[in-house]
């Protein structure tokens, strides 16, 4: 099996997941290649660390920052790989790679070769221009029809992609991310039990761009911290940062917002906080939400992806808000930091969630679909 995507970098979802993937298949017995087509990204160096060594990484093109332009100039390199190595099953990582493996497989191994592609976020967002809409459906239901199967994130978004493509329900199948480590233990179980009697200290994660909304958190923020001692993390870099101080300045919360950039350790800060916030426009499956439930750190998120009720709402502690209301994201943030519930469990929340189990989920699923390709052949 080869796994396709466009880098290794610290930090995303979609090269965490594929790296998890690739090993745990290897040590299942299952021969499988990471096909990463741009080398030299950020922390890549610590993803490969956890990769295990049954598994061969192999790079096309060094990372030049565009995943345009490193997908343009990998693309006749990996083809020919691929027509060398010949390898049974292409899985295709995520949306960022998915056109681009499908047209791999179509040109370079067609026939010879099983497609499964995945989806980790919507086929279509608000932040896509009208051309994009216009174009993304049509280039989906080319995919969906050429490939041999389709992973998704879970029932909810399975059956948000049947109504939208409703050709493609026979080859839709559910599957659970590979995010939390089997070994992994709450680091801790209890929350202070009064009120103000120290900062609450509120985490957030995600790369400083428009639509993780952090604008959003900020104003949110500020009607707490009326109400409540408390101050926030936000653990990310990106091009908004300069945009998001200059906003806490001007709403008198600057002294009570910390931003170190990217971090290695995302669940010991998790660990030690009183409640992990996402306030994003739209998500995949954010693995931070689980990293936060499985070291019992409440969360409040906005209804920004499709499982977010269903894992969410009955937990305690833990709320959904409409996306971009900042008035009712500080609501549901103050409630929760008000709520005396010093015993709570939440790690069992993310049981499916955990290696073993997610990567069992993905080889059920890959060999239902592929005997599911093989039996559509024959006949």
């Amino acid at each position: 099996m080869s796994i396709i995507l466009h880098n290794l970098r610290l930090g995303s979802g979609v090269s965490h997941v594929a790296a998890n993937l690739a090993s745990g298949f290897a040590e299942r017995g299952i021969e499988t290649e990471l096909q990463v087509c741009a080398e030299g990204s950020p922390g890549e160096d610590k993803l490969e660390a956890v990769i295990t060594e049954d598994v061969n990484v192999r790079y096309f093109v060094p990372a030049s920052g565009i995943r345009l332009w490193d997908l343009l100039k990998g693309f006749t390199k990996m083809g020919r790989y691929l027509r060398e190595t010949k390898p049974n099953v292409v899985l295709s990582a995520g949306n960022n790679v998915n056109s681009f493996s499908a047209l791999l497989v179509k040109l370079y191994c067609p026939g010879s070769t099983q497609l499964i592609i995945k989806i980790t976020s919507p086929v279509v967002t608000p932040y896509h221009n009208l051309l994009q809409k216009l174009i993304r459906p049509v280039c989906y239901a080319l995919i969906f029809r050429y490939c041999d199967g389709v992973l998704s994130l879970g029932e909810e978004q399975s059956a948000i992609l049947r109504k939208s493509f409703p050709e493609a329900s026979d080859k839709l199948v559910a599957v659970n991310n590979p995010l939390i480590p089997d070994a992994s233990s709450p680091e801790k179980t209890k929350f202070p039990v009064r009120l103000n009697d120290k900062p609450r200290h509120l985490i957030a994660v995600g790369r400083l761009s428009q639509e993780k909304r952090f604008d959003v958190l900020l104003r949110a923020f500020a009607k707490v911290r009326n109400e409540v001692d408390c101050r926030l993390t936000i653990l990310g870099e990106g091009k908004d940062r300069s945009k998001l101080q200059a906003l806490s300045v001007r709403l008198g919360i600057a002294h009570l917002i910390q931003m170190p950039g990217s971090v290695s350790n995302v669940p010991e800060w998790l660990a030690r906080a009183d409640l992990f916030v996402l306030s994003s426009d739209f998500e995949g499956l954010p693995g931070v939400v689980l990293e936060a439930l499985a070291v019992n750190c409440p969360v409040v998120a906005t209804d920004c992806f499709p499982s977010a009720r269903a894992l969410l709402e009955t937990a305690t502690r833990c709320y959904v808000t409409p996306i971009r209301d900042a008035n009712a994201l500080a609501s549901a943030i103050y409630d929760s930091l008000n709520e005396r519930d010093n015993t709570m469990e939440l790690s069992h929340l993310t049981a499916k969630y955990r290696v073993s189990a997610a990567i069992d989920s993905h080889i059920d699923a890959l060999n239902s679909l592929i005997h599911q390709a093989q039996a559509a052949e024959v006949r």
